[in-house]
């Protein structure tokens, strides 16, 4: 059994963890609740964003002959390399929980499947998952602040890496709630799609002509690449919201295994001084029997 000085000096670092782990549990969900927010006012800006481009879209088609209009329907005014990029974003710091390690599991057994795609990893924590598993495993590498919330430089290093891709899979943590998140893969290549179909019915326009400036293609070209970077951004978004609610679950069982530890060891401390007490009684009672007796003989 480990001795009274071992368990306080156990106990000291338990307590010392203790505390960090609950100021690590707060600070990750006050940035929980920032981002939350955050995340809820970026969807109505893609809602509208949305909104405008098919706007914009309707009113070129509409100037085309039907044989045009069909041919560029689906067509991109994005010069695209006709592959796919398969984004995994991480992390730079530990304590997330699982949550990082069951996106980078999802996005390898895709990559199994698809095998021609670019891997581009986000993250130190992500490419020491990569490089871990296999120095073969060739990836593009960005940074990506875990703190700072408007990465504005680095998101758009990714963005203008990924933009030229015919499709774009993005493997990231999707929030469901503070206690569930869970490992999702959308594709971000594609057009907006608005929620209330019924609102892009009402935008159809009629006879109405519309002059774009510079070009429409030139119009179209930047929407298409500021929806990538905004739907990017989005994920990012919901990304760190996982992320954070990920790290105050992982840090509240910490901080309650931390209590169940503290409990044992000072039962273990409790234990010892009691047996330390019953050794000082038993002592007590011989030494009074030794010294009874050798009254007793100096007596007779």
């Amino acid at each position: 059994m480990s001795s009274k000085k071992d368990l306080q000096e156990t106990l000291n670092l338990v307590e010392a963890i203790s505390v960090v782990t609950g100021a690590y549990q707060e600070i990750a969900r006050t940035k929980m609740n920032q981002i939350r927010t955050m995340v809820i006012k970026n969807r109505e800006f893609l809602e509208r964003l949305s909104v405008v481009h098919f706007s914009v879209k309707s009113a070129y088609l509409h100037s085309l002959s039907p044989k045009e209009k069909e041919r560029k329907r689906a067509h991109s005014f994005i010069k695209k390399n006709n592959k796919e990029v398969v984004i995994f974003l991480s992390s730079n710091q530990p304590f997330y929980g699982k949550l990082i390690l069951n996106i980078y599991l999802k996005a390898l057994d895709y990559l199994k499947y698809h095998r021609n795609a670019d891997f581009v990893v986000v993250g130190r924590l992500g490419k020491f998952l990569v490089e871990s598993h296999s120095t073969k495993t060739r990836f593009e590498y960005f940074e990506l602040s875990d703190d700072n919330l408007y990465d504005k430089d680095n998101l758009r290093r990714i963005v203008d890496f990924v933009k030229q891709y015919k499709t774009i899979s993005v493997f990231y943590g999707k929030f469901i709630n503070p206690f569930v998140q869970k490992p999702a893969m959308p594709d971000i290549s594609g057009n907006l799609i608005i929620s209330q179909g019924s609102l892009l019915e009402s935008l159809a326009l009629g006879d109405e002509k519309v002059l774009f400036e510079p070009s429409p293609e030139k119009v179209l070209s930047f929407f298409e690449a500021e929806i990538v970077a905004s739907l990017f951004n989005q994920i990012v978004w919901e990304h760190q919201l996982a992320k954070f609610a990920s790290r105050m679950m992982a840090m509240y069982q910490a901080t309650e295994n931390a209590k169940e530890e503290k409990i044992k060891i000072l039962q273990k401390i409790r234990y010892l001084r009691k047996q330390s007490l019953n050794k000082k009684q038993i002592n007590i009672v011989s030494g009074f029997r030794i010294w009874s007796q050798k009254r007793k003989k100096q007596a007779e």
